[in-house]
C-alpha cells in the first residue's frame, strides 16, 4: 500500500536527480574498494541521461559484502542499443571480467539482455539479473518519444518483439521487481523460465536508488550457485 513517505521519497528522488547531476560535474565520490573480494563479480548497468552518483553507495555496499564491484554508466540518449552494448562488451574485454553476476538495472537491464545474446556471452555470465528492465517494453517510453531507445522501448517496437524471441538459458536469469512501479509494469520485467522476485514497496526510482532490500536480494542472488 502507497503511503505518504513513499510518495516523498519516490518523487523526492526524481526532483534531485539534477542537483546529483550538478554535483557529479565537480565531485566524484569514490567507492569503498575491498582489497581481498572473496565472493566474486558484480558488473552493474545503468541507462539514463547522466551517471547518477547515488550508485556509488551500492557499489561500497556490495564491495562491503564481498563482491569485486563495477558501475557501467550508459548514455540513453545520441545512441541506440546496439551501440551501448558493444560500450558494455568493450568494457568486460578491457578489464578481463569472466563469471560475472551482470545487475540491469531498468533500462540498463535491456541493454544487457541484447548484449548477452548478440555477444553470446551467456557462457561467461554466471547470472543476469533484470532490476525493474522494461525487457517486454513501457507504455512510459513515449514520455521520451524523441530518443531511439526509447522509441525502441515501446512495447510493440520491433526491437522489443525481438528482444522477446531470446532464449535464455535455464538458471542463467533472474527477475526482480517492486510491489508497485510506477514506470514499469511488473510483467514487463518477467521472463518466461526465469525465476521472478518482488521485492515490498513503491516507486521505480526508490526501487533501484534506495531500497537496501534489493541489494541485500542481489547479493544472495549472486552468490547462489546455479
Amino acid at each position: 500500500m502507497q503511503t505518504f513517505g513513499d510518495f516523498l521519497t519516490e518523487y523526492g528522488l526524481g526532483i534531485l536527480y539534477p542537483f546529483f547531476v550538478l554535483i557529479g560535474l565537480f565531485y566524484h565520490p569514490k567507492a569503498y574498494r575491498n582489497p581481498a573480494p572473496t565472493k566474486g563479480i558484480i558488473i552493474l548497468v545503468f541507462c539514463w541521461f547522466t551517471p547518477n552518483i547515488a550508485h556509488n553507495k551500492w557499489v561500497t555496499y556490495l564491495e562491503k559484502k564481498g563482491f569485486r564491484t563495477y558501475l557501467v554508466n550508459l548514455p540513453l540518449l545520441f545512441e541506440d542499443f546496439h551501440k551501448s552494448a558493444k560500450r558494455l562488451d568493450t568494457f568486460i574485454t578491457k578489464n578481463k571480467l569472466k563469471n560475472y553476476t551482470l545487475v540491469g538495472l531498468s533500462t540498463g537491464a535491456v541493454v544487457c539482455l541484447y548484449f548477452l545474446n548478440f555477444y553470446k556471452k551467456w557462457n561467461e555470465t554466471h547470472r543476469f539479473i533484470s532490476v525493474g528492465g522494461p525487457l517486454h517494453g513501457t507504455p512510459a517510453a513515449r514520455l521520451v518519444f524523441f530518443n531511439k531507445k526509447c522509441r525502441d522501448m515501446l512495447p510493440k517496437s520491433s526491437f522489443i518483439r525481438k528482444l522477446g524471441e531470446i532464449s535464455v538459458p535455464p538458471k542463467k536469469m533472474v527477475t526482480i521487481s517492486v510491489s508497485y512501479d510506477e514506470l514499469i509494469p511488473e510483467n514487463s520485467n518477467k521472463w518466461h523460465g526465469a525465476k521472478s522476485y518482488t521485492v515490498p514497496g513503491w516507486g521505480h526510482n526508490s526501487f533501484h536508488l534506495s531500497s537496501s532490500e534489493t541489494y541485500l536480494l542481489i547479493t544472495k542472488i549472486a552468490w547462489e550457485k546455479r
